[in-house]
């Protein structure tokens, strides 16, 4: 895994896979048509959105492990807002103004409350997370992490931290009793503190495992099986525990395992990316577009409801029924982001994309 230019595909292909997987769990819980394929949940859960900031780790690797590169912190702040803040707020903007235009319930000073303490309106809670993560990265490689041997000590503090705050959540929650400081809730500002401490160890584990792809070289066919291997166990272990897992809400029946399928299942997606990227560019290409897919497909505008009873008229199965739903969600959510300026913060394909 040495080639730069091999890497922009495959981890385009991995971030295609990890937002079909997004889109797909969402299809199955719109509609209770889907309910025979709630078993799937805790599947796809384990690792789903780890993926993402493994990824994202693993793409800042590329770009910082250069131990004599010097960095410019604020053009890697303003990057980030650039990137990140326009697409945090604006959409969090919409998404209201549609939940009133479809005359939808909302809670208009509830939405604004979460959305500036970054609880954030789903899926948006992980780009202000991944912002956050991307810059204390910066920050901390810039100041304190002059050594390799630094990230594996500090990923190792976080991973323990990580262990805590999943065991511990809902004891604090309970004891805190619903306490606000400034008019803020401080059981928000814990949720948003431990699920920051959690995706940051993500994005260390990718950094990490970027190190480590560096020094080895492996062909197609060994990625493959070790893809396979790594899914495998990583499926075997959600099978044996049916762990449950919410990320956003930050609700973890056991942390440990949590950890060890988001790692498995995350390595087994890069792994069979990499074995599979020359047939795969149209996963490529869904990949670079994985955030404004991330986006769009939420919003209030039911493009998974009303694809869900398009499909459902065409068949009766829902195996069938949820591929045809994924495949009209995934084509309106391109045609929107075909019509938005291609130069537009959704649109990314000049750069390698870190999310």
């Amino acid at each position: 895994m040495q080639q730069k230019t091999e890497r922009l595909v495959y981890i385009d292909v991995a971030k295609g896979i990890g937002i079909i997987l997004v889109v797909l769990i969402h299809i199955i819980f719109s509609s209770d048509s889907f309910n025979d394929l709630s078993y799937i949940r805790n599947y796809i859960y384990a690792f789903h959105m780890p993926l993402f900031f493994i990824i994202s780790g693993y793409c800042l690797f590329q770009k910082y492990h250069d131990s004599q590169q010097i960095i410019d912190v604020k053009h890697a702040l303003y990057r980030l807002c650039k990137k990140f803040l326009p697409c945090y707020f604006l959409w969090s903007i919409i998404y209201i103004f549609l939940l009133k235009a479809t005359n939808q319930p909302v809670d208009i000073m509830e939405r604004i409350r979460v959305v500036i303490t970054t609880k954030g309106i789903a899926p948006l809670w992980f780009i202000i997370t991944l912002f956050l993560c991307e810059f204390f990265f910066v920050i901390a490689h810039k100041y304190l992490m002059k050594r390799k041997s630094f990230y594996y000590c500090f990923f190792v503090i976080l991973v323990l931290l990580t262990l805590l705050s999943g065991s511990k959540y809902e004891s604090i929650i309970a004891a805190l009793n619903n306490k606000s400081i400034l008019g803020i809730s401080v059981p928000i500002i814990i949720l948003v503190l431990f699920r920051f401490i959690t995706c940051l160890t993500m994005l260390y584990a990718g950094y990490l495992l970027g190190d480590i792809f560096e020094k080895i070289s492996i062909n197609k066919l060994a990625a493959f099986i070790g893809s396979l291997i790594s899914i495998g166990l990583m499926c075997y272990a959600v099978a044996k525990t049916q762990n449950y897992v919410n990320l956003h809400l930050f609700q973890m029946e056991n942390p440990g395992i949590f950890m060890i399928t988001s790692i498995l299942g995350s390595l087994g997606i890069i792994l069979l990316s990499y074995a599979v990227q020359i047939h795969a560019h149209w996963l490529a290409f869904i990949g670079r577009y994985s955030l404004g897919i991330m986006i769009i497909h939420y919003m209030p505008l039911r493009i998974m409801e009303y694809a869900g009873k398009l499909s459902f008229m065409v068949t009766s199965s829902s195996y069938l029924a949820v591929f045809l739903t994924l495949l009209i969600t995934l084509g309106c959510c391109g045609c929107i982001i075909f019509v938005i300026n291609k130069k537009f913060y959704m649109s990314n394909s000049k750069e390698q994309p870190s999310n």
